[in-house]
């Protein structure tokens, strides 16, 4: 089975989202960062608390404020994220990974083809098999993937998820 279909900047990002989605360490990070800020204020607030008077206010207000950022701050970061990744693929020359892509899937694995690299995975460098609603995610590492964009394609998805099945990445 051979695919073809030409790979944007939005397939990219798409697979940036995905990452950001499913990466363990990625979580763990906005969580940290989502969480540390308030621990901060609330050890600042109560180290203040006996010096003051109108606590009341102040504390309600510290709350308000640490409610909003565990709110709002984890959407941010993942715009944030985002918008860092497509600024730096479009600071550079990325005829590599953008452009016209084939893939062929074979017996003894995957050869993926951009107008600039060939690559043969055998079936084992696939790590994992990530998917979304448009786009399947052949992961060769923990953070990279060859990405397939189902409208992209002129086969069914169920083919596909087939010979992935046949293949033991399913």
């Amino acid at each position: 089975m051979t695919l073809q279909f030409d790979f944007d900047m939005e397939d990219w990002m798409e697979f940036q989202k995905h990452f950001i989605a499913n990466s363990k360490r990625m979580k763990r990070t906005k969580w940290m960062i989502t969480l540390i800020p308030p621990v901060i204020m609330a050890f600042v607030f109560l180290s203040n608390l006996s010096k003051r008077e109108g606590g009341e206010i102040a504390f309600g207000a510290m709350v308000v404020m640490m409610g909003l950022w565990i709110w709002l701050y984890p959407k941010r970061f993942d715009k944030r994220v985002l918008k860092q990744v497509r600024n730096t693929i479009e600071s550079g020359d990325n005829s590599a990974i953008l452009g016209s892509t084939s893939i062929q899937f074979e017996e003894e694995g995957i050869t993926h083809k951009t107008p600039e690299v060939e690559r043969k995975l055998k079936w084992s460098g696939i790590k994992r098999v990530g998917e979304s609603d448009e786009y399947f995610f052949l992961y060769d590492s923990a953070v990279s993937a060859i990405v397939i964009p189902k409208k992209k394609i002129q086969v069914a998805e169920e083919e596909l998820r087939e010979v992935l099945k046949a293949n033991m990445l399913v």
